[in-house]
């Protein structure tokens, strides 16, 4: 009886332009009456379409109607490499290839993200007056399925989809390739003049039944083998044939290096932003009488509250209590209320409190004593709180870099040049994962990831668009590094970060 494995296919080496997007493969075990086993299903893999990068190659050929616009979106290997394909609204909307037939069922696949329009269509070995099968973006479906054809698709991060279509009898001569289509199958031949458009990157046509990971071409075809690593003391992994050294405890396979239920090896600290000091303030909720220091008569400490009674301006305030240039998360409730407002001593935490309910502030301190003042205020405040954000200073706040709600933002004050970073200790050779949520972007912003604009990029890419989403990058280190940076490329841009989270990658095999 067969045995199932798992195998890696290595194609970070390979031709275009790197940084393959990952997966694994199936292999099996197949036994002989002698006791020996050998891998099947392991034979070489072949992408058949050359430029699988690069729609605007002559490779392809399309009308005039459609523009294809290189390196205009991060693609699923966290490069800036992803293709734009642009109808304009007259003639046809397809880009192919003319290739000839398998003598076996071919697989053709793409990456593939919603533009403005939300119809794929995907041609494997069709004529070109038949219509294609259609994948919907927004249903997550396919429709107008070509007889004998099957259709699948794979959920990737940032809206990208792996769109999936076997053909069991290839055509003698006929297309391969893509169109914005209507949901019927058919290629649009007019949008009522809009232009329509899709994001394409990386397409792979393999003669077999199933699809296997991206292998990227450039000027050729491009062939790769699953191999075999020899690291288990169960299996015998050198030769052709493998001989069972003893009973194994479960079967060979291999994983990530660190499975689901694991805990990943995350060199970023505090990367949601949520981390908070101890509580300051040891009377918040007016107990009694002590810790809180008063600036007058007209406010006092009675039925557990902090009572203002005057409309005067006075306060509740304590010395030596914060630090200057940190940042503070203030809690506090206002019980009872006639009119005046809340006001911040030693900083100013935006809107002040002006009815009865509860209000959360963030403030960086410009005085050493903390108070909250009535400004011509009559009511009581109870339940303060204060806690210092960031207190294990993790993260290192550049001109126009703030912490609040759990997230890091940047203002628009600062210049292109101001960072927010954090140490962490990146080694050259090794590859990572880095992840992260921008959200809040105004503005004409991109964000720079690595030593900043212009210089050396050691992630693999120079930016990200300012579009808010979460991002999941990985890249290989081309020196050692000992920080972790966020640029904005461009002053007066708003935008905030969120879970960031840099990992170490790897998949080896599993130990048994």
């Amino acid at each position: 009886m067969p045995r199932l494995g798992l195998a890696t296919i290595d194609i970070s080496t390979l031709g275009g332009s790197g940084g393959a997007v990952t997966g694994i493969d199936d292999f099996f075990f197949e036994s002989f009456s002698a006791g020996q086993m050998h891998p099947i299903l392991t034979t070489s893999r072949t992408n058949l379409l050359i430029y699988s990068q690069d729609f605007d190659n002559a490779a392809w050929s399309h009308n005039a109607d459609i523009t294809v616009t290189n390196s205009s979106e991060l693609a699923p290997n966290g490069n800036l490499e992803a293709n734009l394909i642009e109808f304009d609204g007259s003639g046809y909307s397809f880009i192919r290839r003319v290739i000839s037939a398998t003598s076996t069922a071919a697989t053709l696949s793409v990456f593939a993200k919603k533009g403005n329009w939300r119809y794929l269509g995907l041609r494997n070995f069709q004529t070109q007056g038949e219509d294609h099968t259609v994948f919907d973006f927004d249903t997550e479906t396919f429709s107008n399925t070509a007889s004998g054809q099957t259709a699948s698709f794979e959920i990737l991060s940032n809206g990208w989809y792996r769109i999936i279509v076997t053909q069991p009898s290839p055509d003698a001569a006929a297309f391969v390739g893509f169109a914005i289509s209507n949901a019927s199958g058919s290629e649009l031949n007019t949008t009522g003049g809009q232009v329509a458009n899709v994001h394409l990157f990386g397409a792979q046509l393999e003669q077999d039944g199933f699809v296997s990971n991206y292998i990227p071409t450039s000027g050729s075809t491009v062939t790769v083998s699953t191999t075999l690593n020899d690291t288990s003391n169960v299996w015998d992994f050198d030769g052709t044939d493998i001989m069972i050294a003893e009973d194994p405890e479960d079967e060979g396979f291999w994983e990530e290096s660190y499975p689901d239920g694991a805990t990943l090896p995350e060199l970023v600290l505090n990367g949601d932003y949520e981390e908070l000091g101890s509580e300051l303030v040891t009377n918040g909720d007016f107990s009694s009488d002590t810790w809180w220091q008063k600036s007058g008569a007209n406010v006092n400490i009675s039925n557990g509250k902090g009572n203002f009674t005057a409309g005067t301006t006075e306060y509740f305030y304590k010395t030596n209590t914060l630090t200057i240039g940190k940042t503070y998360k203030l809690v506090f409730e206002i019980t009872d209320y006639t009119t005046g407002y809340i006001s911040l001593f030693g900083g100013s935490f935006g809107a002040p409190a002006l009815s009865v309910g509860t209000y959360e502030r963030y403030f960086t301190c410009a005085d050493t004593s903390f108070g909250l003042v009535g400004n011509s205020f009559v009511g009581s405040i109870d339940n303060v709180s204060v806690k210092q954000v960031d207190p294990n200073d993790r993260w290192t706040l550049g001109t126009g870099w703030t912490i609040s709600d759990g997230k890091a933002n940047f203002g628009g004050s600062g210049s292109a040049t101001t960072a927010l970073t954090q140490n962490i200790s990146l080694t050259n050779g090794n590859t990572y994962n880095i992840r992260f949520t921008v959200s809040n972007a105004t503005g004409n912003a991109k964000i720079w990831i690595g030593n900043g604009p212009g210089s050396i990029n050691y992630f693999g890419v120079s930016y990200v668009n300012r579009a808010n989403g979460t991002y999941d990058l990985n890249f290989t280190m081309t020196s050692t590094q000992s920080t972790l940076a966020f640029f904005a490329n461009q002053s007066g841009s708003n935008f905030s970060l969120d879970n960031v989270s840099v990992t170490e990658y790897a998949i080896q095999p599993k130990d048994i």
